[in-house]
């Protein structure tokens, strides 16, 4: 159900098929991230770093096999070294979602972006509430939960009768 941007083109998420429009894109490649220009990636076959000077400001995770060295996700570092932002990025090389933490709590929400940058689809990890951005008819759609916007892609995509499998052991409704 969650994407996290290795899903093939064939298998269906609200968070991948009502975003994107384009399967287009390669792999985002360490040393084409942007960055500010006072900025530096240190990296190895497994992880990497970036730093301003000697401070630590994030940490990049790979796809695997991590050899290749294509980011999955940056951890942003906030002065005390907690991450505060990670922005996730799929093997097509787009910046599709970005996690927003607070320290006290942890992760607090995550924005879905399309290829233009867009803001799609925000999850809020506390109410449980889902924002749908529709950018064609210019609506914004909330819902209570992922089930009601689950229902809502699936009648969208016209499968609400088709016969359907849910691999969801890992995030049960």
């Amino acid at each position: 159900m969650h994407y996290d941007g290795t899903l093939p083109d064939d298998i269906f998420s609200p968070f991948k098929n009502l975003v994107f429009t384009s399967d287009e894109g390669e792999p985002l490649y360490f040393n084409k991230l942007p960055m500010r220009h006072y900025d530096r990636i240190q990296s190895t076959m497994s992880e990497g770093k970036i730093y301003a000077g000697s401070r630590l400001r994030g940490r990049i995770f790979y796809h695997q096999p991590t050899h290749k060295r294509y980011i999955k996700d940056v951890d942003y570092l906030d002065e005390n070294g907690k991450v505060c932002v990670t922005d996730h990025y799929d093997l097509k090389g787009r910046k599709y979602a970005q996690t927003s933490f607070f320290h006290k709590i942890g992760r607090v929400m995550r924005a879905y972006y399309n290829e233009k940058g867009q803001e799609v689809i925000t999850e809020n990890f506390i109410t449980k509430d889902i924002i749908y951005n529709d950018l064609e008819n210019n609506q914004i759609k909330l819902f209570k939960n992922i089930v009601e916007f689950t229902i809502f892609f699936l009648e969208k995509m016209g499968m609400a009768s088709q016969p359907i499998y849910f691999t969801s052991l890992s995030h049960p409704f």
